[in-house]
C-alpha cells in the first residue's frame, strides 16, 4: 500500500486497517534489510510508528486477511524474538522463498497459482452456497403454494363437521329438504344465543325475587309471572329471527313465543294459577318438540329435554294444587314452588345458550 494514496488528516493506522479488510491476500516481501537495522542499534521495525509494521500487524489481527510471507535471497524466517510483540506470529507463517536465479520464475508461479485456486475455490463455494440457497428457497415457495392450494380445496375442521351433521340428518330423515331447513333453523338459533340467555337470566331474577318478596300473595305473584311471560315470549321471538338470507326458523320456538305473549294477557285478565298451569304444560311440549327437531344437529344434548320437563312437572303440580287434588301448606308454598321453577328453567337455558354459542361457530 502506498502510504501518499492515503487521504490528508485521517489515521493511517484505521485507514490501513479498513483497507486491509476488503483485501484477500498480503504479501510481505522479506529482504535482507526488512527489519531495517540502524547504526546506532535497534531495528526499524521496532518503531511502533512504521507503515510496515502497522500494515503487517493490522493483516495479522483482522482474521481476514491472509499473509503470505514471500523470502527473497535466501533469507530465513525473522524469529519471534527479532520482532515486536504484535508480529510475532508472522515467525509461525509459512513463507514462500523467491530465489533471484533461475528459479525466479517457477517460485513466483508456485505462489500465483496458490492465489488463483483459493479464489478459484471460494467462487465455487460461493456458487454452490447460492444454488443451494435458491433450491431451498425455491422448495420453501413450493411448499407454502401446495399448502395453500391444498387449503382453498380442502374444507376446514368446522366446515366438514357441519356438513358430516347435515349429511346424517338427511340420511335419517331421508328428507333432504327438511334436514336443511332443520340446519339453518339451528344456525339462526345458535347466533341469537344471546336472547335464550336472556331468557335464562329472567326466569332466575324472578325466582329470586318470589323468595324475597315479603307478603307477596297468589295475585300479586300472578301479575309479576305476567310480566316475566310477556317479556320470555318476546326474546323467544327474537331468538328465532334470522339475518340471512335463505335461513329459515324453528317453528317450535316461534309457537313458545307467541303462546307465552298469550298467557301473559290471560294472566293478566284474571285465572291465574291454572293458567299459569296451562302454560306451563304447553310450554314444555314445545321445549321438547324443539330438542327431538335439533336432536339430529346437537349431538347428546340435554338441556332443552331437561327444561321441557321441569316446565312439565311444574305445570302438573300447579294444575293439581289449583284443582284441590292435594293442599300445600298456604300460599307460601305455591309461591315457593314458583320460585324454585323458575331459578331451575333459567339455569337451564342460560346453560342451553352457552351450549348454542359454542355450536354457533362450526355452523357459522
Amino acid at each position: 500500500m502506498d502510504i501518499d494514496t492515503i487521504p490528508l488528516g485521517v489515521d493511517f493506522r484505521k485507514y490501513v486497517d479498513g483497507a486491509l479488510k476488503r483485501t484477500d491476500f498480503l504479501l510481505v516481501v522479506i529482504g535482507p534489510q526488512w527489519l531495517g537495522p540502524r547504526a546506532g542499534g535497534g531495528n526499524r521495525i521496532d518503531d511502533g510508528n512504521d507503515p510496515v509494521r502497522v500494515e503487517v500487524a493490522a493483516a495479522l489481527q483482522n482474521g481476514v486477511t491472509t499473509v503470505i510471507p514471500l523470502l527473497i535471497g535466501g533469507v530465513p524466517m525473522p524469529t519471534p524474538s527479532d520482532l515486536p510483540e504484535e508480529l510475532r506470529d508472522l515467525s509461525y507463517v509459512n513463507a514462500a522463498e523467491i530465489s533471484s536465479g533461475r528459479d525466479f520464475t517457477t517460485h513466483v508461479t508456485r505462489v500465483i497459482h496458490f492465489i488463483d485456486d483459493t479464489f478459484r475455490l471460494r467462487d465455487e463455494e460461493q456458487a454452490a452456497a447460492a444454488t443451494e440457497a435458491t433450491a431451498q428457497g425455491r422448495a420453501k415457495q413450493a411448499a407454502t403454494e401446495a399448502e395453500e392450494e391444498r387449503r382453498a380445496v380442502q374444507p376446514s375442521e368446522a366446515q366438514r363437521r357441519a356438513r358430516e351433521a347435515e349429511a346424517s340428518l338427511v340420511a335419517l330423515t331421508k328428507k333432504p329438504e327438511e334436514a336443511r331447513l332443520t340446519a339453518t333453523a339451528l344456525q339462526v338459533i345458535a347466533r341469537n344465543w344471546w336472547a335464550l340467555l336472556n331468557r335464562g337470566i329472567v326466569a332466575v331474577i324472578l325466582g329470586v325475587l318470589l323468595f324475597l318478596w315479603p307478603g307477596a300473595t297468589i295475585h300479586s305473584v300472578g301479575y309479576l309471572f305476567g310480566s316475566y311471560l310477556l317479556a320470555d315470549g318476546i326474546f323467544a321471538i327474537v331468538a328465532t329471527v334470522p339475518r340471512a338470507k335463505g335461513q329459515t326458523i324453528c317453528r317450535p320456538l316461534v309457537v313458545e313465543g307467541i303462546v307465552d305473549i298469550l298467557f301473559a294477557v290471560l294472566v293478566f285478565l284474571g285465572g291465574r294459577i291454572l293458567t299459569i298451569a296451562a302454560w306451563a304444560l304447553l310450554t314444555g311440549i314445545f321445549q321438547l318438540v324443539a330438542a327431538v327437531q335439533l336432536r339430529k344437529q346437537i349431538a347428546n344434548e340435554i338441556w332443552q329435554i331437561l327444561g321441557g320437563i321441569a316446565s312439565i312437572a311444574f305445570g302438573i303440580l300447579v294444575a293439581l294444587y289449583a284443582l284441590a287434588f292435594f293442599q300445600m301448606p298456604g300460599s307460601l308454598a305455591i309461591i315457593w314452588l314458583y320460585a324454585t321453577y323458575a331459578i331451575v328453567l333459567g339455569i337451564i337455558r342460560i346453560a342451553f345458550s352457552f351450549r348454542l354459542r359454542a355450536l354457533g361457530r362450526p355452523l357459522s
